[in-house]
């Protein structure tokens, strides 16, 4: 089955990389100058002491600060707006390569990078064959090729890519053993838990919907892709959705189930 890719779930331009990366030079830029002026007005308003507000100066040394971040500002426009002009000319993104790093980042600063509405922001996705898929495509593709669906939940800092060992696809040899349909979630691992969970739980039920022969539904989960699964079940069951109905399987791999013990 052919399957177009939805160029509005996957982001992959050298120009929308190197515009979310300014953002954030310019946002770690601010952090920072914030901090200094909070640390002078601390010295001298001797520790807030003298001051209603601690965090920020008055005077010629507001002013000074307030420059900084103007002119910051504006150079920081000047850079988005020469990328935008160079675009043409920009190098060709490796998939595979960008989007490890691009999930380490968002395993990092995932909730920010939301906040902020920066374009490295990963949002939920179903992926088949490399290709950004919708509930209902994975749907109708399922009972086209009459396979069920297996559902692939990758953890922090990972992505769809990364189910792989010495070459050989997990999702793929799963499928042809087992005559199933691998559908790879991509997701936003810094987000939280329950975040995540209420998202899938969404997609999994129009997913339902649009089945209109039995199926029955096998998921494996890697880390933090089994609290995520864990998640979409809670939301699943407290919303009497059917689709919790269908799960005929839910493997865990690694995950911390009382856990994990960085967060402890």
């Amino acid at each position: 089955m052919s399957l177009k890719i939805n160029q509005s779930t996957i982001k992959n331009t050298a120009q929308q990389d190197v515009q979310g990366l300014i953002q954030l030079h310019q946002e770690g830029f601010t952090g920072v100058v914030d901090l200094v002026e909070s640390m002078h007005q601390r010295i001298m308003s001797l520790g807030g002491l003298l001051s209603h507000n601690p965090n920020q100066t008055k005077g010629i040394p507001r002013l000074v600060y307030q420059s900084i971040r103007h002119i910051s500002q504006l150079s920081f426009k000047a850079s988005a707006m020469a990328i935008g002009a160079v675009q043409p000319w920009l190098p060709k993104v490796n998939d595979k390569s960008r989007n490890q790093w691009v999930s380490i980042l968002n395993g990092v600063l995932g909730d920010h990078l939301v906040r902020t509405h920066n374009p490295l922001a990963i949002e939920m996705t179903w992926i088949h064959e490399g290709q950004a898929i919708s509930p209902q495509q994975a749907a109708l593709a399922c009972q086209q090729q009459q396979a069920q669906p297996l559902f692939m939940i990758h953890g922090l800092c990972m992505n769809d890519q990364m189910w792989t060992r010495k070459q050989h696809n997990h999702g793929q040899l799963l499928a042809e053993e087992y005559e199933l349909f691998p559908i790879y979630l991509r997701y936003n691992s810094g987000l939280a838990i329950h975040e995540n969970g209420q998202q899938l739980a969404q997609m999994l039920n129009v997913f339902q919907q649009f089945m209109t022969t039995p199926f029955q539904m096998r998921f494996l989960c890697h880390s933090m892709g089994g609290l995520v699964m864990r998640s979409a079940i809670h939301t699943g069951l407290e919303k009497h959705s059917n689709w919790v109905q269908h799960i005929q399987q839910v493997l865990f791999l690694g995950t911390p189930h009382q856990g994990a013990v960085l967060e402890k």
